[in-house]
């Protein structure tokens, strides 16, 4: 009798990528708070797993900001992101809020800081650290059909189309990852093309609305996932794994 193969449900798959983003994310910040400090803030990780931020009235803004703040602009803040009490990123943000009835109007830029509150260009850890985590997720999957947080909550990743517990090989798994991913990186590529041909400032953005067509672009994404998020909940695969012919899941039962 074949054994009857259970589908992961969302809350154990959820469990699992926290924990994945935790055993990721946590040594990252804790190395991003050692290059800050070396570097003078020229090396900030704002991203990550645990962190808080704190932040208070600018005391003072630059002449030469570039790009330049919102025209008069009546907010100014300087945020500090910490790990474990060591800071990992600073940043000052310069905004115009104004108010119309009810409605909150914000059009905001923001700038690096160094360990002495001097504007730089800092190179960010985001997407790397985004990069490492997705070569994590791959390669235990790939090697051992489930990551750490996968045993964790005993759920993984299998070759559906011999309908056995192997690991899908490389070719399944970049199939997978793509069809997983296609949707947002399509979608931040037209976000990014848009940005630049309006322009990046803040009053570039303001001025053609790129944020209510962000919102337009975002939403053929948006219903993407959600649909693939009730596919999960109902513990049916979503669009990558059938696209790969693979299979999260969480038990063998004869």
């Amino acid at each position: 009798m074949k054994a009857e193969r259970l589908r992961a449900g969302f809350w154990r798959r959820a469990i699992s990528l926290f924990l994945d983003a935790m055993i990721v994310f946590i040594p990252l910040q804790i190395a991003a708070a050692v290059l800050f400090a070396l570097t003078s803030g020229h090396i900030q990780f704002a991203g990550g797993g645990i962190n808080t931020t704190v932040c208070y009235k600018a005391t003072g803004i630059p002449n030469d900001l570039n790009p330049p703040p919102p025209k008069n602009f009546n907010v100014a803040q300087v945020c500090k992101t910490f790990v474990f009490g060591a800071e990992t990123a600073r940043r000052l943000t310069v905004a115009r809020v104004t108010k119309d009835g009810n409605a909150t109007y914000r059009i905001s830029e923001s700038y690096s800081l160094d360990r002495n509150d001097q504007v730089i260009n800092a190179w960010g850890l985001e997407w790397p650290a985004y990069l490492v985590m997705l070569a994590y997720l791959i390669a235990l999957k790939l090697r051992k059909g489930g990551t750490l947080g996968d045993r964790a909550t005993k759920i993984s990743v299998v070759d559906d189309s011999l309908k056995t517990n192997l690991p899908p090989p490389l070719k399944q798994m970049t199939i997978r990852y793509t069809v997983l991913l296609g949707p947002f990186i399509v979608t931040a590529a037209i976000m990014l093309i848009l940005a630049r041909t309006i322009g990046t400032t803040a009053e570039d953005m303001a001025k053609y609305h790129y944020i209510a067509a962000a919102f337009v672009l975002m939403a053929p994404a948006l219903i993407y996932y959600v649909i693939a998020l009730v596919r999960i909940v109902r513990k049916t695969d979503p669009f990558w794994d059938r696209a790969a012919l693979t299979a999260v899941i969480r038990s063998v039962r004869p």
